[in-house]
């Protein structure tokens, strides 16, 4: 507002300046008002006109001439006065709340002659104590960006992300502000504001990451007037940043073709689907690799257990598996240890045999197709895919299994004799991946390992067989009438007339024959290549003849001497059997001879007989006396035996065998019960059906194998040290084992037990288990923590021993307690 003066002169000099005085009049300067504070609420500071505050009685100044009165005036009624300081400046605080809604503040100057001023421009403004709607405003979405999850995080769920992006809606006022507030651990704080837009959305980037652990988002509005809603739109987070364990890759399994076993890092493999199973933590997603291309994510179940079978077939090649956890936040672990292997499908060529060589009795060699062997352990040779295992087949069934060297070379000496008869054997090559070639060529050879029998006809009844036809049974013979024989008038030898086949003529009983040939049989096809013969009476010419099993005559000889208790000895030549023979009486005077024979003995092929008895495989000529030997037979008498340590083989009963020293010994057990001891260098056991004890001195033995049944092997050694793994078939087919007190050593993997272990031997649980006893000595288990862990000790038959098991549970070790044992 401009400001007048009215200003009277007089020029009259008589004029009294102070009466002139009272009559001029001065109308007070306007003043200013120059704004006005919001002291209230949130929001405190300057309020500009046309503004919008909280604060019911803002606080207003301004300028105006000192000594003036300032009237203040809301709307044009006056709502208070004060006076401009010396300075020439004002201030107003209404001493009453001024309503909510629109103000035009004015100020008047008043001077002390109460002259007052034009009223100053109005300072327009809003009060609003009112504040913002609440009813919608809420975090409607918590964006991850970080780890293997990522998107959205509804309320309640769990991120790895502690920077999320925060959205929301609001039914505010666009300029509005929200405030972020976090409920954590630590208490309630700020985490920064954002703007509603015109759409009544906004957003905002969380900078202060959130802390671990459950977080809880809380909203304030603010209106431009300072006003604000009460926290609302609660929204929670778990936010999860630590990463998880490492998941571990505990076995890969092979289940498929001929070798279905546990895999070892490195091994080959014909599955191409192996199952591969792990531990993670629990819960967690678990990523698996091939080669570092993910290839599939299974769960972990609430134990941490996890498998994986590829639902794709695995190419041939090199494969190395390996895994990542990633927990429900998404937070992934460093990967797993790797486990390469290689998958190989392709069979390897099919073996050969080469040799099949006997170095039993007098006739040695090699082998050819068809031959008759009197070796039931005859030794095969080939050849194979380098490093393969050989399988040996006899007919159809497996008898035994070597590994090919790293040239393709291969042996195998059956365990097990093989029984007399026929025999086809062939070879099957397992590559290290499983994949089995086709068969080689059949290799044909007959058994003839000859057993001893004999006949004394003590159990015999004196019995005739007076016509053409007429049989008897001795048990090793029947014998059959082929003549009529000559009927005596008067006994022979203290017999009545008649025609005599079996009578006792002195004290023994023995086979008479009389006038007539008779024809002995050897039963159940039993043949034979040597027979002594007592003749223990013979008054003249006699004739003996022997057939083979087709009735072909393969000797005959004649004795023109009268005999009295001489022994003879027919042998056919190698290979040559005879399955009957013919003895004919002569003559005497014109009168028909008789002849008895006692103690017969012969070496006898048994079909399907595995007998390798003493008797028959020790038993060798001493210088025969030969008396006449057509043909390629030759007979003697007075025949002796000498034993040939090299080789000792027992029956049913259980047995007791001791090794020579200094002999490359060959010793076998039969179905009992047997002790093998002082085994050593060179020496070949093979034990038996029954639980056998086999006694070592020395590592340095060709093969030691248990054989059927619950075997020990006892080192009976001194500081002995034997790996399993490392002797492979050189030791097999033992479940215990014994290191005695001479500061021995046994080291083995995991998989020695379950390929020579027992399931359930000492204990039912399931594993396959092996047994460790000793007084003192070591024992290493190869394979390190990935392959034992030490359970709880376990108390057998009084004894104490701790349990160790492989990672997969399927191997099971006890030690007896004294015994140390090494984790490797």
């Amino acid at each position: 507002m401009a400001s007048e003066k009215t200003r009277v002169i007089a020029d009259d000099q008589t004029i009294d300046p102070a009466a002139s005085a009272s009559a001029q009049t001065f109308a007070a300067l306007p003043p200013v008002i120059g704004g006005a504070v919001d002291n209230a609420g949130d929001i405190q500071n300057p309020l500009a006109s046309g503004g919008v505050t909280d604060d019911r009685q803002p606080g207003f100044h301004g300028q105006g001439t000192p000594g003036d009165t300032i009237v203040i005036k809301d709307n044009g009624v006056e709502i208070g006065k004060v006076d401009v300081e010396a300075n020439g400046t004002w201030t107003f605080t209404p001493s009453v709340d001024m309503t909510e809604g629109s103000h035009a503040v004015t100020v008047v100057a008043r001077d002390t002659s109460g002259n007052e001023s034009q009223p100053s421009a109005a300072f327009n403004f809003e009060i609003d104590v009112t504040p913002p709607d609440a009813s919608q405003l809420t975090v409607t979405g918590v964006t991850d960006t970080v780890g293997g999850i990522t998107g959205n995080v509804i309320s309640g769920a769990t991120t790895d992300d502690a920077r999320p992006l925060l959205s929301g809606i609001s039914t505010g006022t666009p300029g509005h502000t929200v405030t972020v507030l976090v409920k954590d651990a630590s208490g309630v704080r700020e985490l920064g504001q954002a703007v509603i837009g015109e759409d009544g959305h906004w957003t905002f980037q969380v900078e202060a990451p959130l802390a671990s652990g459950l977080n809880t988002l809380m909203l304030v509005e603010r209106d431009t007037a300072g006003n604000e809603t009460a926290p609302t739109g609660r929204y929670q987070v778990n936010v999860a940043t630590d990463k998880p364990t490492a998941p571990v890759i505990e076995s890969v399994f092979d289940d498929v073709g001929s070798r279905q076993s546990e895999l070892y890092s490195g091994d080959f493999t014909d599955d191409t689907k192996p199952v591969v199973t792990g531990k993670a933590e629990a819960g967690s997603t678990v990523i698996v690799y091939d080669n570092g291309v993910e290839v599939d994510r299974v769960q972990a179940n609430a134990s941490g257990d996890w498998t994986y079978t590829p639902a794709a077939a695995l190419v041939d090649g090199g494969h190395s598996i390996s895994a990542v956890a990633m927990n429900k936040a998404g937070t992934a672990s460093v990967p797993s240890a790797s486990f390469g292997f290689t998958v190989d499908t392709e069979a390897p060529a099919a073996p050969t045999i080469a040799s099949v060589y006997d170095d039993q009795g007098t006739v040695t060699g090699n082998l050819t197709q068809g031959q008759v062997t009197d070796d039931a352990k005859p030794a095969i040779n080939g050849l194979a895919e380098a490093n393969s295992t050989v399988v040996i087949y006899d007919g159809v069934t497996e008898i035994g299994r070597v590994k090919a060297t790293a040239s393709g070379d291969w042996s195998f000496t059956p365990a097990t004799v093989l029984v007399n008869g026929n025999h086809s054997i062939s070879a099957k090559a397992i590559d290290a991946a499983g994949n089995m070639s086709p068969p080689s060529a059949n290799f044909d050879f007959s058994v003839a390992v000859l057993t001893t029998l004999t006949e004394d006809f003590e159990t015999d009844a004196t019995q005739l067989m007076p016509n053409i036809g007429d049989t008897a049974d001795s048990g090793v013979f029947t014998l059959t009438q082929l003549g009529k024989p000559t009927k005596y008038s008067s006994a022979v030898n203290g017999i009545g007339p008649g025609y005599l086949i079996s009578a006792g003529v002195d004290p023994t009983k023995a086979w008479g024959i009389s006038g007539a040939p008779v024809r002995a049989t050897l039963n159940n096809g039993v043949q034979a290549s040597e027979i002594t013969l007592e003749l223990k009476n013979s008054q003249a010419a006699q004739k003996i003849e022997f057939f083979d099993k087709s009735g072909n005559l393969l000797f005959n000889q004649t004795f023109t001497a009268d005999f009295l208790g001489q022994d003879f000895t027919f042998k056919m030549p190698g290979g040559v059997l005879f399955s009957s023979f013919v003895i004919t009486p002569g003559l005497s005077g014109g009168q028909p001879d008789y002849i008895e024979i006692d103690n017969i003995s012969m070496k006898a092929v048994i079909p399907g007989i595995s007998q390798f008895s003493v008797a028959s495989a020790l038993i060798e000529q001493s210088e025969p006396q030969p008396l006449v030997s057509p043909a390629g037979l030759a007979h003697s008498g007075h025949e002796s035996g000498v034993l040939d340590h090299s080789t000792q083989v027992h029956a049913e009963s259980d047995e007791t065998l001791i090794a020579k020293l200094g002999f490359a010994d060959r010793l076998s057990g039969g179905a009992g019960n047997d002790t093998i001891s002082n085994v050593g260098t060179a020496d070949v056991v093979h034990g038996g059906a029954g639980d056998d004890t086999v006694r070592v001195n020395s590592g340095d033995f060709e093969r030691v194998d248990g054989g059927l049944g619950i075997d020990t092997l006892v080192m009976d050694g001194k500081a002995m040290n034997i790996d399993l793994s490392a002797f492979g078939l050189k030791i097999q087919g033992f479940e215990k084992f014994d290191l005695g007190a001479g500061g021995n050593k046994l080291s083995l993997h995991a998989s020695d037990v379950l390929a020579g272990g027992v399931r359930d031997m000492v204990t039912v649980d399931g594993k396959v288990q092996m047994l460790v006893n000793g007084t003192n000595g070591d024992v290493d288990l190869l394979g390190g923590n990935d392959g034992w862990t030490q359970g709880n000790a376990a108390t057998v038959g009084g004894v104490t021993y701790s349990v160790y098991t492989n990672l997969a549970g399927t191997a099971e070790l006890l030690v007896e307690d004294k015994v140390h044992v090494t984790i490797l």
